[in-house]
C-alpha cells in the first residue's frame, strides 16, 4: 500500500492546531513492518520528557514534572528566570545544568523537591544560592557507604 499518503495524513492530523491544543503530550512514532510491540511501547514511554514549548513560559514560577520513567530536564528550563519552585518526580531525574556561569539564571529558585542526589544535582545546588527548601529522594550513600554529595 505504498504511496497512498498514509503518513502524510497522519502527520497532518498530528500537527493540526486542534489536536495540538487538546493533548498535553503527543508522541510521534514510526516503526517498520517488523516491530516488537513491547519495544515500541517502551520507546513511547521513554520519550515522555517535557515538550520544548513549556520553556517558552518565561513567567512561570512553579514547575512540577512527574513521570514513572527518567526525566531529562533540557537546558532551556534555565531560561525561565522567574522559576521559584521546581519539583521533579521520576525514577531518576537527569538535570542538564546550564553551560554558562550566569548567576541570574537560578537566583529566584527557592524550592527544589524530589531531586535525585546525582553529580548533576551537586553542580545545580552549588549555583542555587537562594534555595530555602530542598527535598532529596533516593539513596544518599553509595553501595560502599560513601556519601554521594560532597561539601
Amino acid at each position: 500500500m505504498a504511496g497512498l499518503g498514509k503518513t502524510t495524513l497522519a502527520r497532518r492530523l498530528y500537527d493540526d492546531p486542534y489536536i495540538v491544543s487538546y493533548f498535553y503530550v503527543r508522541v510521534w512514532v514510526t516503526c517498520s513492518q517488523d516491530y516488537k510491540r513491547r519495544e515500541l511501547f517502551l520507546g513511547i514511554l521513554r520519550s515522555g520528557n517535557p515538550p520544548e514549548s513549556i520553556y517558552h513560559l518565561i513567567e512561570l514560577q512553579t514547575l512540577i514534572m512527574s513521570s514513572r520513567v527518567n526525566i531529562t530536564v533540557p537546558d532551556n528550563m534555565w531560561k525561565m528566570k522567574k522559576l521559584r519552585h521546581l519539583c521533579i518526580k521520576s525514577g531518576e531525574n537527569l538535570v542538564n545544568c546550564p553551560n554558562v556561569e550566569e548567576p541570574s539564571l537560578l537566583k529566584n529558585l527557592r524550592t527544589m523537591s524530589m531531586v535525585s542526589p546525582t553529580r548533576q544535582c551537586q553542580h545545580l545546588l552549588a549555583r542555587a544560592r537562594n534555595l530555602l527548601k530542598l527535598g532529596l529522594c533516593g539513596s544518599l550513600t553509595t553501595n560502599s557507604g560513601d556519601v554521594k554529595l560532597e561539601d
